[in-house]
């Protein structure tokens, strides 16, 4: 019996079931020996699971939620991505009793009692929760993915936390591909594991000797290929990097009190920059003086330049670096537009398009011709010397994103003429004369021209076609997979080959590569072009090829470009480095960090999660007395369903209150039968204001409840600080101060409007959880029916206000309650009476005291209206004034 016999049994003898065990040996049949230990690893283990880049553990979960695929379980999938979402769903589209939860609470109470495997978002599965109508105890386990996105103020959290409060047995695994989330901040990975429930940590990176060992037999015929940069690229980049080391002394030199030690050239061009930036700067920012917000500015529009240099064609570098050459710009700037280094890169920029003579004459991208070699002579001698000398060859391309792939196709089909000079007027840059290099040779390209046609000639062809595709969208509704298909009119080879451009990024998540590998069994490409080196997409295919196990002569080949000795080059070693690091300090950390038996949440003995520990006094009377145990209620709050894609209910659930979801129309989180809160962030804030929406709002809780609050509450990562528009985190254009102006004048004038108002201050979620602890002290609890009722007509024997106020004309009350001497404790006396205007003036001032009930309050009235204390009315009031009504019940027209 063969190794990959053995590996297999071994797999299907871990498993009692008989059904689970033949799943799991049909599954594990192509599995690598590594794939093989994770899902030993994780299959009966509650545990982490962090993977490489690339190396993927995608076939043991599928594996795993197959195994689970069957009506007696109940497996919750969560936090996931819609590219994620989308790509299970394919994988397990044979699969029975896979379900998507529907939209209505009754139809999802139904679905869970079928059982099966569920994609459930976070705050569907936490109102789920709470409302019982998911049978926690019978959940089998909860699958969680994008483990490093795992916060204490979560929803994901709090779900666990509800989910282990009232099971006990289930299990917990989570997935994670991204080893350097986890070293940011203090003791990340712990606290990680600590929400998640988990006491086991795997950790699988790319120098693993078990990965190592797997990949070793399939190893993919690697041809590397090194384009070196022309001498302009070259120059550009050396004087862009001369300005930023320039930018980044000059921000250490301002700022010697703040760490600045990730600010560095490298990272300045490493994709991570600006979470860098963020990480290292958000909380500080409004303490910076603007000279520095300027030169981080700039870092961002130079790292942008570098980019446009080596990813991207002369013509839109040329245009990207020239819209930084205006006067606007130098007065907004940190200076670097006005020095030598800047002048010349704007020099170097311009002789790329433009040759001494200024005839248009566009630098080609040095890739473009090592890619045409490759389709037109490398590919087509290897299959001459190979056993499939009569097939068309595959070829699959790989780029970075949905430009760059569209740029490719182009080229491939029209080009690099007739693409550069399409781009040019494509950016508005004048083309007056084109140089006759540019112009296409007979039986090359795509344009018919004559050999006595000129230059002009071609450049009208090429405007009449500009101008017949201008109004295209650009890049809206492409496929991140194109087709190159060569046009009627261009002769090509008979074994041209076959070719596809894949882009690397999603639309949904650009900052990881997508899964290759449905790709690459349904193209069955037998060569692969790295146009952009990707580690994430390499170390896919080398897991590919292993798979097949196919003869060396068989195996793809792979061809890697790259420029040495550029910022492409240093940016991928760079990334290799990072990672490897993250690595290390998570293999360190798991050698020395203590976790408590107690962590899983299983333990009995544990006091429950959501309770505070409390002191014997505070739960019994007094002894000698009755010998009665004091009965404590649990605070409750009443929270609207909008408000769970906050952190604040979960914190809230944390510190031991009971969170009640409910759809309330009036405020989004009820305290006490008086209190009510209107939660605002800084951005949902000043976006309220500026609508009008927050001044409704505010009307609702003005007329329902005796207390309203406005509590605005800041990001924990930020500074308590207003800062509107410039914060980091949005844009550096400083314009702050203007805006947090507008912001104050506005809540002044909402205070003013609104003498009931209380504004609450909170510096983050977790101090808003305090707060509310100190306004429920000693306070009645909140119904749910009530509060559901408030704001509609169903709000019978008036509101948490005292008032009938839905049975009132509004702009009449309105009017009232702003008059002196009226409030809310005797304005409902008062309309009630179903006096006009001018019967309440001519009321004598003893029946206005005992109406209202306060002679205060009966004589500031009086005075507002009356200068001589009497109820005279004058003459010239109108009649339509005089015969208006406080009618108690609303006008019907």
């Amino acid at each position: 019996m063969d190794e990959t016999t053995d590996q297999t049994l071994e797999i299907s003898a871990i498993t009692e079931d008989e059904e689970l065990r033949h799943r799991v040996q049909l599954d594990s049949e192509n599995f690598l020996g590594h794939e093989k230990q994770i899902f030993t690893d994780i299959v009966y283990t509650d545990a982490l699971l962090v993977a490489a880049k690339g190396i993927g553990y995608e076939k043991p979960l599928i594996c795993l939620i197959k195994a689970y695929s069957s009506p007696s379980n109940l497996v919750f999938i969560m936090n996931y991505s819609d590219s994620d979402l989308s790509r299970l769903k394919m994988l397990l589209k044979d699969v029975k009793h896979i379900h998507e939860v529907p939209t209505t609470g009754s139809e999802r109470e139904k679905m869970y009692l079928e059982g099966g495997i569920h994609f459930v978002t976070t705050r569907v599965l936490v109102v789920d929760l709470l409302k019982k109508r998911i049978p926690i105890e019978l959940i089998t386990g909860i699958i969680v993915l994008k483990a490093h996105k795992i916060v204490e103020s979560c929803q994901e959290t709090f779900a666990l936390q509800l989910y282990r409060k009232f099971n006990k047995t289930g299990f917990i695994k989570a997935f994670s591909s991204n080893a350097e989330a986890f070293t940011i901040g203090y003791s990340h990975l712990e606290k990680t594991m600590r929400n998640l429930f988990v006491k086991e940590l795997y950790i699988w990176p790319r120098f693993h000797s078990q990965i190592q060992s797997s990949l070793k037999d399939g190893e993919i015929q690697a041809i590397e290929l090194n384009v070196p940069a022309t001498e302009k690229m070259v120059q550009m980049q050396y004087l862009v990097l001369d300005l930023m080391n320039f930018l980044v002394k000059e921000i250490k030199r301002i700022n010697r009190t703040v760490d600045m030690e990730e600010i560095t050239v490298e990272n300045c061009v490493t994709k991570q920059f600006y979470k860098i930036l963020q990480a290292q700067l958000d909380c500080i920012w409004h303490q910076l003086n603007s000279q520095t917000k300027l030169i981080i500015s700039d870092l961002k529009v130079l790292r942008n330049i570098m980019l446009s240099i080596i990813y991207k064609n002369s013509i839109r570098s040329y245009d990207l670096i020239m819209k930084h050459r205006t006067t606007e710009y130098a007065l907004n700037n940190s200076g670097w537009v006005l020095s030598k280094s800047a002048e010349k890169l704007f020099k170097l920029a311009k002789d790329r398009v433009f040759n001494s003579k200024g005839e248009f004459e566009p630098e080609p991208t040095p890739k473009w011709r090592i890619l045409e070699e490759i389709i037109n002579v490398e590919i087509p001698g290897c299959m001459k010397s190979s056993e499939h000398e009569n097939e068309k060859p595959r070829v699959l391309i790989l780029c970075e994103d949905i430009g760059a792939s569209y740029q490719l196709q182009q080229f491939l089909t029209q080009g690099s003429s007739k693409l550069l000079l399409m781009e040019a007027l494509k950016h508005d840059i004048k083309v007056s004369k084109i140089s006759e290099k540019l112009l296409p040779s007979s039986g090359k390209k795509d344009v018919k021209i004559e050999k006595q046609e000129n230059a002009d000639d071609f450049l009208e062809t090429i405007r009449e076609s500009f101008l017949a595709t201008q109004n295209a969208p650009e890049y809206e509704n492409l496929e991140t997979t194109l087709s190159v298909v060569p046009e009627p009119d261009k002769k090509v080879a008979k074994d041209y080959p076959l070719i596809t451009i894949q882009t690397l990024k999603s639309d949904e998540d650009r900052g990881e590569c997508i899964l290759l590998e449905e790709i690459f069994c349904r193209i069955q490409p037998q060569f692969i072009v790295m146009y952009h080196y990707n580690v994430s997409a390499i170390r896919q295919i080398e897991i590919f090829e292993a798979r097949q196990r196919r003869k060396v002569s068989d195996r793809l080949k792979v061809f890697f470009l790259i420029h040495p000795n550029t910022v492409e080059e240093q940016s991928y070693l760079t990334s290799l480095r990072r990672e490897k690091q993250a690595f290390e300090l998570l293999i360190e950390t798991k050698r020395t960090m203590v976790i408590p038996e107690y962590q899983d949440g299983k333990s009995e003995d544990v006091t429950p999660l959501n309770q505070p520990s409390t002191s014997k006094n505070d739960n019994i009377l007094d002894l000698q007395a009755c010998e009665v145990q004091k009965v404590v209620e649990q605070p409750r709050v009443i929270v609207d369903m909008r408000e769970f894609r906050s952190h604040l209910p979960c914190l809230l659930h944390r510190k031991g209150f009971d969170v009640l979801p409910v759809t309330i129309i009036v405020g989004d989180y009820i305290l006490t039968p008086d209190v009510c809160v209107e939660r605002k962030s800084i951005s949902d804030l000043i976006g309220s204001l500026n609508s009008g929406r927050l001044y409704t709002q505010c009307i609702q809780m003005h007329r329902n409840y005796q207390t309203p609050i406005l509590l605005i509450e800041f990001d924990q990562h930020q500074p308590f600080h207003l800062q509107g528009l410039s914060m980091l985190s949005t844009t550096s254009s400083g314009t702050g101060s203007s805006v947090n102006t507008a912001i104050m004048q506005k809540l002044q004038l909402l205070t003013i409007h609104f003498n009931k108002l209380r504004i609450i201050w909170s510096p983050s979620p977790y101090a808003s959880v305090l707060l509310i602890e100190k306004v429920k002290k000693n306070k009645p609890e909140p119904d749910s029916k009530t509060a559901l009722k408030q704001g509609t007509e169903e709000a019978e024997g008036g509101n948490a206000a005292g008032l009938h106020i839905d049975k009132f004309n509004t702009n009449v009350f309105d009017f009232m309650i702003r008059m002196p001497g009226m409030s809310y404790k005797n304005i409902h006396r008062v309309m009630n009476r179903k006096l006009t205007f001018k019967e309440l003036l001519n009321e004598k001032a003893e029946e206005l005291e005992k109406m209202m009930d306060s002679k205060r309050d009966a004589d500031a009235f009086l005075a507002s209206v009356n200068f001589s204390g009497t109820t005279k009315i004058t003459k010239n009031v109108s009649s339509a004034a005089t015969s208006s009504k406080y009618s108690r019940y609303r006008n019907i027209v």
